[in-house]
């Protein structure tokens, strides 16, 4: 009795190609909503502290003899008039945009100059060492990748075309028979 296949492929390499990055990929994304709630949270909560420590000199603003007292910081009370008028929810917004990068918490040119102070830091080891990976990549691994492929392609070759077939075909390290011309 043959043996029922199964619908669908139930290979590790296949679940770790697949299903690995996409939960990396998910959790990563739910990771930068939280932190990206985290910092707008922080940004509406410090704009309301501001808002209320600034209640007073708002207030002392309104009144003739202290705005003619502040002759030379008279800018001060519009400023703080004008801040006041403005919404907390953009200004948090604002804070959250002004805040958010794409290589993480600090700007791409920072991470960058970062790293290639790091390489030249660290110099002619790292330089080697990207050189050898950079050989070893075409040369190595992707031979061993396109032999990891012919395997598992005699494999299913050989399951799709039954063992006795199969086997005498696969003795002399060939997949598919030589063709004859006559």
């Amino acid at each position: 009795m043959l043996s029922r296949r199964r619908r669908y492929n139930t290979d590790v390499v296949y679940w770790a190609c697949t299903f690995v990055p996409t939960c990396a990929i998910a959790l990563s994304c739910i990771g930068f909503l939280v932190t990206r709630l985290q910092v707008f949270s922080e940004a509406l909560n410090l704009e309301y502290q501001r808002r209320t420590q600034e209640a007073w000199l708002r207030s002392e603003c309104k009144k003739p003899d202290f705005y003619a007292n502040m002759q030379l910081h008279a800018d001060l009370c519009d400023k703080v008039e004008a801040h006041a008028r403005g919404s907390p929810f953009l200004a948090a917004l604002a804070h959250l945009f002004e805040t958010t990068y794409l290589c993480g918490y600090s700007p791409c040119a920072v991470v960058l100059d970062e790293t290639l102070d790091w390489i030249s830091g660290h110099g002619v080891p790292f330089l080697i060492l990207f050189a050898v990976l950079a050989l070893l990549l075409p040369t190595v691994l992707v031979p061993m990748y396109r032999q990891y492929l012919n395997h598992v392609a005699d494999v299913r070759v050989s399951h799709r075309l039954g063992d006795p077939y199969g086997r005498t075909n696969m003795l002399d390290g060939r997949t598919y028979p030589l063709l004859k011309v006559e």
